[in-house]
């Protein structure tokens, strides 16, 4: 049913199991209302009136939308323990989140330009972060006070990440080196040379990989240039003894190989030729016997690192690859290019299981769930055409069919991550936004917090009417209503006390807060301490 209830007195109204989607309650008294597992997705709630309602396993599609960032997110990364979300902005700071809440828990400055890498250690005690001002600072994940400043690259760090045990740090630049470092001594243990390329990225496998899901994209925008993707891969080996490197772009330079180097004497112990076209992804098996190379060539490469020798050649894609990832089991591959698709390959074979199409515009990652039975995939356009795809797929990997399409970016999706626990995934875009989504219920979670000041400066509440209502309205009622867009609204509505608890256990009230809402608790407190 498709009903108005505007005006209308439901005092001590008791609903559950149902949904109220799109329903329109405006000025409505809901005082002592009990809602037990009820979606409230669209609900219209101006200017009710909601006095000591208990309101638990409520369910909502309220955008989560992490916002604090003036430049665009070039790199998230979830901890290990999957609480916190650490992201970097070409505003040249780090936000620190909490996934639960969305809330900002610290705001990291001290670079001095744009932040474009970050990376948890294992144990989540520390952050590293690389920055176009060529420095790499280390934080404490906890605090968010500056524990280092490492100055030894030449020009801009792209990218930078923790190895598996935590003890040693790797360093890609546009300098064309790869550095490596005691993290407790914070001193350079390594340095290694070779390519003719700049390194845009390090990211380290499988260890790291199988919570961190896949790596992260780094995004190099030139203002009044056509938009240019240089991404540069760098893994360690599941012992932490070896780091796979491969080259930049070949059309600037770069020499399109892929080097194995031991990590502590930095000697190249392999290279492997054979791309014709900048190396623009890496990715390790869970075993490190399987190196995996994705290609402005158009191919994607199985290397055995073992012998030192190209196992496979896979083609299928007709444009560029932009990313590569293992599923955790080692069996699967899955790709996303250039050319809109995605593939999964089946390792064993070097075949082609199935395309994924769903996309209109170019996947820029793609990433597996833990458990191996999802895959995630980010879209989006270099070219700031109308209507491009800003979309984030869930896929099943078995069927290859599409699952769920999570949409809320304005720009390009440029970076996907599941969780560990592989209920949630996170997205950074270009849209200078981090949103984190609720793989179970495909919607995004409840956005960040606001306090009370915020939103007090920020809404004018009108001033309270003692409003009567009918005496003979209806004590009970279920309404559904189907509708594609709801969008919550709460402006104006009048709280006192009660409970708004969502479905996992999360308080409602910095919702409530950001649309406008006011409560009256704070009033009474402050009247109550003055008598």
């Amino acid at each position: 049913m498709k009903v108005d209830l505007a005006n209308q007195s439901f005092e001590n109204i008791r609903i559950q199991n149902t949904q109220l989607i799109g329903g329109n309650f405006v000025r409505c008294n809901l005082n002592g209302s009990e809602f037990d597992n009820v979606d409230i997705s669209g609900m219209n709630l101006n200017n009710a009136q909601l006095f000591n309602c208990k309101w638990k396993n409520i369910k909502i599609n309220k955008l989560n939308k992490l916002e604090g960032h003036s430049g665009i997110v070039s790199s998230v990364c979830i901890s290990h323990d999957g609480t916190t979300l650490a992201s970097g902005s070409f505003d040249n700071s780090i936000r620190l989140w909490n996934v639960k809440t969305g809330q900002q828990k610290a705001k990291l400055e001290g670079h001095s330009d744009q932040v474009l890498s970050v990376c948890f250690s294992p144990d989540g005690t520390t952050l590293a972060s690389g920055s176009w001002d060529g420095t790499i600072r280390l934080w404490n994940a906890q605090t968010g006070q500056q524990q280092a400043k490492i100055d030894s690259h030449s020009i801009c760090i792209n990218s930078v990440c923790f190895s598996p045990n935590g003890t040693s740090l790797a360093s890609g630049s546009y300098d064309n080196s790869i550095l490596l470092w005691d993290v407790q001594k914070r001193q350079q243990i390594g340095k290694l040379d070779g390519h003719s390329g700049e390194i845009n990225q390090v990211w380290f496998s499988p260890d790291v990989y199988s919570f961190m899901g896949c790596q992260n994209r780094i995004i190099k925008l030139q203002i009044g240039q056509s938009y240019q993707l240089r991404l540069h891969t760098v893994g360690f080996s599941p012992d932490c003894t070896v780091l796979a490197s491969g080259s930049g772009n070949a059309f600037i330079g770069g020499d399109c190989s892929i080097r194995l180097r031991d990590v502590k004497t930095g000697i190249q112990k392999a290279k492997f030729d054979g791309h014709t076209s900048w190396v623009q992804s890496l990715c390790f098996s869970p075993d490190g016997n399987i190196l995996a190379s994705g290609s402005g060539d158009k191919s994607i490469r199985l290397w055995d690192v073992r012998i030192s020798q190209q196992k496979a050649k896979l083609y299928g894609h007709n444009q560029y690859i932009n990313s590569v990832c293992f599923s955790l089991d080692g069996i699967k591959l899955a790709s996303g290019s250039e050319d809109k698709s995605i593939r999964l390959w089946d390792i064993k074979t070097g075949s082609q299981k199935s395309k994924l199409d769903g996309h209109t515009s170019s996947v820029y990652q793609v990433c597996f769930s833990l458990d191996g039975t999802t895959l995630a995939s980010g879209s989006g356009s270099q070219n700031l055409k109308k209507n491009f795809d800003k979309t984030i797929c869930l896929w099943n990997v078995q069927t290859g069919q599409e699952i769920a399409q999570l949409v809320g970016h304005t720009h390009t999706v440029s970076s996907v991550c599941f969780s560990p626990d592989g209920t949630q995934v996170a997205s950074g875009s270009w849209d200078q936004s981090i949103r984190l989504w609720d793989i179970k219920i495909r919607q995004e979670i409840e956005p960040i917090n606001k306090n009370c000041e915020q939103t007090q400066a920020q809404f004018k509440t009108p001033q309270y009417q003692n409003n009567r209502f009918s005496k003979d309205a209806i004590s009970n009622i279920t309404i559904v209503l189907i509708s594609e867009t709801p969008i919550f609204q709460a402006s104006g509505a009048l709280i006192l006390k009660g409970e708004f608890i969502n479905h996992q256990g999360v308080d409602l009230r910095s919702i409530l807060r950001s649309e406008g809402c006011f409560f009256f608790d704070s009033q009474l407190d402050q009247h109550q301490k003055k008598n």
